[in-house]
């Protein structure tokens, strides 16, 4: 209806006939079905069995925690006249390694990262022995998802440099365990909590070094991984396929030193390369729509607000842009860049006239060139 066309499905194959001819409509709503396919195959559901006593280890689970807040996992606890269930909702490859950390703490392993625990990996172990693939006290498993061929296919050379460089710049820096298997599309990183986001990150490094036309990391600015993502996610659900595997690392640890936000892309060379392009597109258009002005001095902030935030609200009816101020930085927001570069620019003024007049020792309230009266009313 929304595209004058009749559309016909078929076991295999969807096709569209225009109604009144015009292949233009054909086309529109063939990209259309596209991107529908597309978002329908990359997001997934499943539901495992649980025993009952196993609800509270799923709802505990370190690992089942970092899937939801940093890989949009949607987890839900069901009950019917079977039993209790756990559902999982999100992207496929986010699902599938939920699958196997259900089924590992249930004890239902189907050969994922169970048999990964259990098997030899790059290093020895860290920590001491562990019985029947556990984790030992205090520690945190983490996977990194990969092309399942991607280590299978590599000449034998690459892969011995492979693994001293992860015994080296990973297991021996970080004191964690490695865990890489060909035709396994996981790789295993267990060790310290803490350490274990710094490792997995020097891994995505690494991987990246080695297959740079199969893997990319795209470090992304924490305030542009909203606009990154898409509205839950859709943008990277759309990206998501067979041929390419998409995880976001919204918070990758706690402390300064955690790694920042980025987006790890696996796959493919043409379906990373495509992906990687609209990734790219993304953050341009963020940088364009967006600019973050710091305040050098924490007396300029109330100055900047106003009483009861009329400065703000002033500049914004001004400039048309979206304007914040939170931790010692103006956040400014617009749909075109020309407004956000006329408020960055005003509020630069304003700093640099505060600067030389009330903020080296004149009154900061006054209406003189370091009163904020002269920004208020400033023209471009």
């Amino acid at each position: 209806g929304d595209y004058n066309v009749q559309v016909e499905v078929d076991r295999r194959v969807i096709r569209i006939h225009s109604r009144n001819g015009k292949l233009q409509q054909s086309e529109r709503a063939q990209a259309a079905i596209e991107e529908r396919v597309a978002e329908a195959s990359a997001f997934t559901q499943s539901t495992v069995r649980l025993p009952p006593l196993a609800v509270r280890k799923v709802k505990e689970d370190a690992q089942v925690e970092h899937m939801k807040e940093n890989l949009g996992l949607q987890v839900e606890i069901t009950k019917d006249d079977q039993g209790t269930a756990v559902v999982l909702k999100g992207m496929r490859g986010v699902v599938e390694e939920a699958e196997d950390v259900v089924r590992r703490l249930t004890g239902g392993g189907r050969g994922g990262v169970g048999s990964v625990a259990a098997s030899g990996g790059v290093g020895g172990p860290v920590g001491g022995a562990r019985g029947s693939g556990g984790s030992p006290s205090g520690s945190r498993r983490d996977f990194l998802s990969i092309s399942a061929d991607l280590l299978s296919t590599a000449p034998a050379p690459k892969m011995r440099d492979l693994e001293m460089d992860l015994k080296e710049h990973v297991e021996a820096k970080f004191r964690v365990k490695v865990r890489m298997q060909p035709n396994n599309p996981r790789v295993e990183v267990e060790g310290d909590t803490h350490a274990v986001a710094l490792a997995r990150r020097e891994v995505q490094k690494i991987l990246s070094y080695y297959f740079t036309d199969r893997c990319c990391l795209i470090e992304i600015p924490p305030r542009a991984v909203d606009f990154v993502a898409g509205e839950q996610d859709r943008k990277l659900a759309r990206m998501q396929g067979r041929d390419l595997t998409v995880s976001l690392d919204r918070h990758s640890g706690d402390g300064p030193s955690s790694p920042s936000p980025a987006l790890w892309l696996c796959g493919f060379p043409r379906a990373l390369q495509h992906a990687s392009a609209r990734v790219s597109g993304d953050l341009d258009r963020w940088r364009e729509t967006h600019a973050e002005v710091e305040i050098p001095d924490s007396r300029m902030t109330g100055r900047i607000v106003g009483p009861r935030g009329d400065n703000v609200r002033r500049l914004q009816e001004e400039t048309g842009a979206d304007v914040e101020v939170a931790d010692g930085i103006v956040l400014i927001s617009a749909e075109d860049p020309r407004v956000v570069e006329s408020a960055r620019r005003k509020i630069e003024r304003m700093i640099e006239d505060w600067s030389r007049g009330g903020g080296a020792g004149g009154s900061l309230g006054g209406k003189g060139r370091g009163g904020l009266a002269h920004f208020q009313h400033s023209q471009n």
